[in-house]
């Protein structure tokens, strides 16, 4: 399938008195590739941006990513044409959003001492997104690491990693629905996780179950190794919450095995 091509609306919430900040950050950066065609403008109402981006759906899906990085974006909300969501793409894209470690030289390292693990996320505002990114960030620092960050994957790839951790935003009280179906066709398939690594996290503006699920579903019925209760953050989170974002991932990945 070829790359799709097109514009994307971004609407962004920005901490109060940081406008300026946000502006320069997104020019700074290279986020608008054209000025002539891609823009910003302010907004009135609930969000205080709109970011009006074109090109492919890997660049623009790249660009929103960093966007989502700078502290002082609280939330996003991304409008796309339909034609242009090319789910093989997207997919890819997750895999290779967080840069991995070099790989060791031949010789060095066996191939069964590397962890591989996976931070698999949903996110609409935006802020599960950043304790992913923060999550990922953590498995880093753990020596003979190897993260890949992604939205989306197949039942029959979890298999793949040595941990698996999980987040889940909360919704209408539920899960993300294509959380669901994942487990769903796990366990449907057999699909072996037990004694896997495991830990789930998410963002939530009231309740917070959707991590809680997660949680008892890899525990319970995968069998898999969660030593962490689930780490809930409310709303958006601040240095203190990506910071144990930072140290469930170092956690997880240290008793992978």
């Amino acid at each position: 399938m070829g790359e799709r091509y097109g514009r994307a609306y971004v609407l962004v919430n920005i901490t109060p008195g940081m406008e300026q900040e946000f502006a320069n950050a997104v020019v700074s950066k290279g986020l608008l590739f054209d000025s002539k065609v891609e823009r910003m403008e302010f907004l009135h109402g609930g969000f205080d941006f709109i970011v009006i981006l074109n090109g492919s759906t890997h660049d623009i899906d790249q660009r929103i990513l960093e966007m989502r990085k700078l502290p002082y974006v609280r939330s996003t909300q991304t409008m796309v044409p339909f034609e242009m969501l090319n789910w093989e793409v997207i997919s890819a894209l997750y895999g290779e959003s967080q840069p991995s470690p070099t790989p060791p030289s031949p010789g060095k390292m066996a191939v069964s001492e590397i962890k591989n693990v996976l931070v698999l996320y949903s996110s609409v505002s935006g802020n599960t997104e950043k304790m992913a990114i923060a999550v990922a960030e953590g498995v880093n620092t753990v020596k003979n690491a190897k993260v890949e960050l992604k939205r989306f994957i197949k039942a029959e790839d979890l298999a793949n990693y040595d941990a698996i951790i999980v987040g889940a935003p909360t919704y209408k009280d539920d899960m993300p629905v294509d959380l669901k179906k994942l487990f769903d066709e796990v366990a449907a398939k057999n699909i072996s996780l037990k004694g896997k690594a495991g830990a789930t996290f998410g963002s939530y503006g009231w309740g917070g179950e959707a991590p809680k699920f997660a949680y008892e579903i890899m525990k319970h019925k995968f069998e898999m190794k969660i030593p962490e209760p689930p780490l809930l953050v409310k709303q958006t989170p601040d240095l203190n919450a990506l910071e144990l974002c930072r140290n469930l991932g170092k956690k997880i990945t240290e008793i992978a095995t």
